[in-house]
């Protein structure tokens, strides 16, 4: 490397040394503790704010984050490409800050996104408010990690920053763990050790110290009943504590759990409320969801629609998933606008919001109208797969494989998906009883659909065996089998077509198409037809006319 180029620590200490300094103890903790460097950068970009209100002599004042970058926004004064990087900043560690509501596929690489866009919105920060040159430099991925050193002053020091950091370098441990097994495909229920001892370290540096951040994760685990027994009112404690250190989403939380628990008139609403709107003046998105919730049910708050629809806008806009489905939703039903609708539906399916997929597949499934085109069913499918990734909701797999059924029954394959689809939804515990009977009524029509289809074109071999194990799942009568235990049972028991025959269902038709030659079916069968019988491509004579 150039020695004249600087490393991306040094850039940053050049622009302000105790910045600097700050970004450099985020950089060594993003391999272990990368929720911690996210959170660190979201509180630095408020100097980055400071610094271009000084310079340009904006006068925004003292405001949260959020309000501040609106302020240079609105001045007009701001490179957008600033603008854009603050709110990308700030939308992960908001993220970070609640990772229980947030789903962050990989916490490591959004830190190191988040520490290059910091370096990058600081050199924007340099050419284009503060007119300097361009200074070249050089983002290292290297770090130094500090995990050795932290766990020594945490063990031996009982230091509770430390402690701090080793914890959530444990957390991170456990999940970097548990991806790793979901990656294998291994079902076995991951080792909780490292939360075990995260949650050691967070409750001793808070009973011990006080430690704001401390006190806000022990709480979290608790509340969630993370490698401990779930203790709401333990939770609500450590809330406290973090909450009078001045911890926004300690705030937001114990505002949550205190309205949670209250009844109306109760003293401690006020408290509660109190809690939730400071946290929403620092557009905490827990806090403006929840604030919504109690406008929009007139419970604890007097009911008010648009109050509560401008809270949802804002945690929406905050990037809070659930906010960003309840509004896509809100837009769709009471405002009819489908435009806004897949707007804000697509970004909390960005944000890993589950329901947010099933309400796309049906907004999709209800737009497909005969004559279907196979590539708008095949767009509606694949939501709904990506659905089921997430949750094998049985309600969602009878839907899509009914959609499957009506548009595309001529297709051999996606009958057997449909099948697939309805054999999950009866064996799953959840599956209501009107989806029941209805899978116990279709499926073997189905199947009879899937003859038909055979009895007209060939039919891969590998199709065959697919549908053949398929078949071991279900009983005589077309209806499946309740547990997935009876079907593997079938498997490994039947050794025989005959045996087959005795046990599986037999569609009315199951059979290759005719073949050249082939004697052409009456009512008398001939010894030499293939077998109409059964599906075992033999002749009559040496199958069921023996």
């Amino acid at each position: 490397m150039n020695p004249t180029i600087l490393s991306d620590v040094d850039f940053i200490k050049e622009y302000c040394l105790s910045l600097g300094e700050r970004y450099e103890d985020a950089k060594n903790l993003y391999l272990g503790a990368p929720l911690q460097t996210l959170v660190v950068l979201r509180s630095m970009i408020e100097d980055i704010c400071t610094t271009i209100d000084s310079e340009l002599g904006l006068a925004i004042g003292e405001q949260n984050i959020f309000d501040s970058i609106k302020s240079l926004q609105a001045s007009k004064q701001v490179n957008f490409q600033i603008i854009d990087k603050l709110h990308e900043i700030r939308i992960s560690g908001n993220k970070a800050a609640h990772p229980k509501k947030f789903k962050i596929y990989n916490h490591v690489d959004l830190a190191l996104i988040s520490l290059k866009g910091f370096c990058k919105l600081v050199c924007l920060v340099r050419t284009s408010v503060q007119d300097k040159m361009k200074i070249n430099y050089h983002f290292d991925e290297e770090v130094h990690s500090s995990l050795e050193a932290l766990a020594y002053q945490a063990i031996f020091k009982q230091n509770a920053d430390a402690k701090y950091h080793v914890g959530k370098n444990l957390v991170e441990l456990h999940r970097n763990e548990l991806h790793e097994l979901n990656i294998s495909g291994d079902d076995s229920p991951p080792n909780q050790r490292f939360l075990s001892q995260a949650l050691d370290l967070f409750t001793s540096a808070a009973d011990q110290e006080s430690h704001i951040d401390s006190a806000y994760e022990s709480a979290n685990f608790l509340s969630n009943g993370t490698a401990c027994f779930k203790d709401i009112d333990r939770a609500i404690m450590y809330y406290h504590i973090a909450s009078r250190g001045g911890n926004v989403n300690a705030k937001a939380c114990l505002g949550f759990h205190l309205i949670s628990s209250a009844s109306p008139g109760d003293e401690i609403v006020s408290v509660a409320i109190a809690h939730l709107e400071e946290a929403a003046s620092h557009y905490d998105p827990v806090a403006l969801d929840t604030l919504s919730v109690l406008y929009k049910e007139g419970k604890h708050l007097n009911k008010d629609v648009n109050k509560s629809i401008r809270y949802l806008k804002e945690a929406a806009d905050a990037g809070y998933p659930e906010s960003q489905y309840k509004l896509a939703i809100y837009y769709q039903k009471a405002n009819n606008n489908p435009e806004l609708y897949e707007h804000y539906i697509n970004q909390s399916i960005e944000n890993g919001h589950a329901p947010a997929l099933l309400s796309l597949a049906r907004t999709s499934a209800k737009k497909l109208h005969p004559p279907v085109s196979p590539v708008d069913l095949e767009v509606t499918s694949k939501i709904y797969m990506s659905y089921f990734e997430s949750i094998p909701d049985p309600i969602a797999l009878f839907e899509a494989g009914q959609l499957l059924f009506v548009h595309d029954k001529h297709c051999s394959g996606s009958l057997i998906i449909v099948l697939q689809y309805w054999l999950q939804a009866y064996q799953n515990i959840d599956c209501p009883v009107a989806i029941a009977r209805l899978i116990e009524e279709r499926s073997s029509k189905v199947f009879d659909h899937i003859s038909d289809v055979y009895s007209k074109k060939p039919v891969s071999s590998s199709e065959q065996l697919e549908l053949k194990n398929l078949i071991l799942h279900f009983d005589k009568d077309g209806i499946p089998f309740k547990t997935k235990y009876e079907g593997d049972v079938n498997k490994f028991t039947i050794n025989s077509q005959e045996a087959f025959n005795n046990v599986a269902y037999s569609p009315k038709q199951l059979k290759q198409p005719k073949r050249r030659g082939h004697v052409p079916q009456t009512n008398k069968i001939n010894r030499n037809d293939i077998c109409p019988k059964c599906s075992s491509g033999k002749k009559y004579k040496k199958c069921c006319g023996r």
